[in-house]
């Protein structure tokens, strides 16, 4: 816990908890919650949004809203710059973290999104689904 009474938002075990005033989802997907420059989390769940988290503080810094379905994955690309989530339904969006704006909208896997990376380099965005493994350029 920090100085003000919250969990820290490294403790994955009550990291539903991060902060009492803002809602949260009643489902999370736990591996989402991954650290940025150390400084910030991204949380993704059954309210199809995606949170953007202050680590230190457990305050929530941005609600980024576009899905339609549970998001199921999140991940910060090289050098944080950019975010991606994907939702059940196959939707991915491309985040800039910075401004909670949408850079890039895909829809393409027709059919449950299991987990979505990056590539080392950033430019291309891989996507498992139904067996199948689906690459776009995200430059």
């Amino acid at each position: 816990r920090n100085s003000l009474g919250r969990t820290k938002a490294a403790d994955r075990k009550t990291a539903l908890r991060l902060s009492p005033q803002n809602p949260t989802p009643k489902r999370f997907s736990l591996p989402a919650l991954l650290p940025t420059s150390g400084d910030r989390l991204a949380s993704a769940g059954a309210d199809h949004a995606v949170r953007i988290w202050n680590a230190a503080t457990g305050e929530m810094e941005a609600l980024l809203e576009g899905h339609n379905e549970v998001v199921q994955a999140v991940t910060w690309g090289p050098k944080n710059y950019r975010l991606l989530s994907g939702d059940v339904r196959g939707t991915l969006i491309l985040w800039d973290p910075k401004t909670g704006r949408e850079t890039l909208h895909l829809r393409g896997t027709n059919g449950k999104l299991n987990t979505a990376c990056w590539s080392r380099d950033g430019r291309r965005i891989a996507a498992n689904s139904d067996g199948r493994i689906l690459i776009w350029d995200a430059s």
